[in-house]
């Protein structure tokens, strides 16, 4: 017979004779804990439950009451079954069962949960249900198992690595055999005992490892420290050597363990790492000025174009006629000429976007060297003249071979100008010849010359021997001419005296090696 509905604060039931009474007498302040409470009757049909075990179900508490934990949680463990029927039968409690199972909460995710079942008396002592309380432990259990397998792992590499295992006694002396140690080291068991170790620590190391493992033993402390041990080859290898003290139960010192471990190879990789870094570094720095000085070398030209082009404005509004013709087509030709300048630096950034993709491949045809080196001289005629330089050309006879003509004409034209730039105001002298079956282009200027220490590195992206605030460009000029000269199979290199000028000389193959490669 049903009772009345009894309110309680976990959910409005109508409980059995007694449940309720009991509910509030033993159970009503833990109904609120953070873990999962319910009571069953004896056919295992929830009679009361609590917001928390609810939510582990992911069902309302309303509809668990009159329902069995098979009905409402199918994927449930069958042997449980029989283990909660032992409860009801024999009185005693199933403790801290661990279950792996489903609930509509988990999504088809596989929790594992903490059940605790004992058996709920009436006041005559007869068993009339089971308690239960349920915790979620599948964040501790995940938890325990990666530990688990860290350790498993740990112990695998422990196992699979060639490590050196030794002990020693209180005083910090070797009393035990180390076969990894003779092995690494080559010493007999006679050389290894007490402190015979240190014979095998390169000399240097001595001092340094000596007071280690000494304020160790005395200070009763961990010992970490980095020396050479001497091969058996005679040979010195890195190592890092880690000695713990053990403890008897009354804290007194037992004895020492430790390890040593050859870092050879981390070392390696630690210089390694070091280098890259430091070329890491230098390339951010060379970016950092060549970012500099584009952008003041793309600023001149835009400033006096700016200006031109406001003088042109005034001009065209103040005169008229051939007067105004003329100072037009000079305007014109000026702004032409820095139009020209800012083609030529867009021109080389691009030409180092293709140097570095790697995607420089010569496109070889027949050229005649002495045609093309006189071509290039007439093309700059007009900069040699405004640079106050007589550009002398000097060939003999034809130097016919087999090249990339753009790649060449590039070659010149950064030679040449560099020429009437550092050599201003004096002759630049040009000159195609034959020397030793190789062609050869001689550019020399009698202008302010380099460094020695200086020709090392003027080859190299975004380097000069001066400073450019009074020389303009981008630093990458002799750095293409190198890459366009020896992806031909050709070389270049300079001879200079500060002071006296300096003398580009580029030599070239007659037939470039990559022409036998073509279709």
């Amino acid at each position: 017979m049903k009772p009345d509905t009894t309110a309680t604060g976990a959910t409005e039931v109508s409980p059995w004779g007694g449940w309720d009474a009991l509910a509030c007498s033993q159970f009503a302040s833990l109904w609120a804990a953070p873990i999962g409470i319910a009571f069953l009757d004896e056919d295992l049909r929830y009679v009361r439950i609590n917001k928390t075990l609810a939510d582990i179900n992911g069902l309302p508490a309303e509809d668990h009451i009159g329902r069995s934990i098979p009905e409402l949680i199918p994927d449930l463990p069958p042997e449980l079954v029989g283990a909660l029927r032992h409860v009801l039968s024999t009185g005693q409690p199933l403790v801290d069962t661990l279950l792996e199972v489903r609930t509509p909460a988990t999504h088809d995710e596989e929790h594992h949960y903490l059940v605790n079942y004992y058996p709920v008396r009436d006041g005559a002592g007869d068993i009339i249900g089971l308690g239960t309380t349920v915790q979620d432990v599948t964040r501790w259990w995940r938890t325990e198992r990666a530990l688990q397998l860290s350790e498993s792992r740990f112990r695998s590499l422990v196992l699979s690595t060639a490590q050196v295992v030794w002990t020693a006694d209180a005083e910090g002396l070797v009393v035990e055999d180390s076969p990894s140690w003779r092995a690494f080291t080559g010493q007999t068991l006679e050389q290894w005992l007490g402190i015979g170790w240190f014979q095998a620590v390169h000399p240097e190391d001595r001092p340094q490892v000596r007071k280690a493992w000494l304020e160790a033993v005395a200070q009763r402390k961990p010992y970490v420290v980095e020396y050479r041990v001497r091969r058996p080859d005679g040979s010195y290898t890195p190592i890092l050597a880690r000695g713990t003290p053990v403890f008897n139960a009354d804290g007194s010192l037992r004895e020492w363990v430790g390890t040593n471990t050859d870092i050879s190879a981390s070392q390696r990789a630690r210089e390694e790492r070091e280098r890259l870094l430091e070329d890491l570094r230098q390339a951010v720095r060379a970016r950092d000025e060549f970012l500099t000085v584009a952008a003041h070398e793309l600023r001149t030209p835009l400033t006096t174009l700016t200006l031109r082009l406001q003088s042109l404005w005034r001009d065209l509004q103040a005169e008229s006629g051939a007067r105004l013709a003329r100072r037009t087509l000079d305007q014109l030709d000026a702004m032409r000429r820095q139009v020209k300048r800012l083609s030529e630096l867009v021109d080389g950034l691009l030409d180092v976007s293709h140097l570095d993709e790697d995607r420089l491949e010569p496109r070889v045809e027949r050229v005649e060297l002495s045609t093309l080196a006189r071509g290039v001289a007439d093309r700059l005629a007009g900069e040699a003249a405004r640079a106050g330089c007589a550009l002398q050309v000097e060939t003999e006879g034809e130097v016919p071979g087999l090249w990339d003509r753009r790649l060449l004409e590039q070659v010149l034209f950064h030679l040449l100008s560099n020429a009437l730039k550092y050599g201003a105001g004096r002759p630049v002298h040009l000159r195609v010849s034959w020397v030793e079956g190789r062609a050869r282009m001689t550019v020399r200027d009698e202008g302010i010359g380099i460094a020695p220490e200086d020709v090392p590195r003027i080859f190299d992206r975004y380097e000069r021997a001066v400073s450019e605030r009074h020389y303009g460009g981008l630093g990458l000029g002799l750095y293409m001419t190198r890459r366009f000269v020896e992806v031909q199979g050709g070389t270049v290199h300079v001879e200079s005296t500060p002071g006296a000028g300096a003398t580009f000389t580029v030599e070239l193959p007659p037939r470039s090696p990559t022409e036998g490669k073509r279709p």
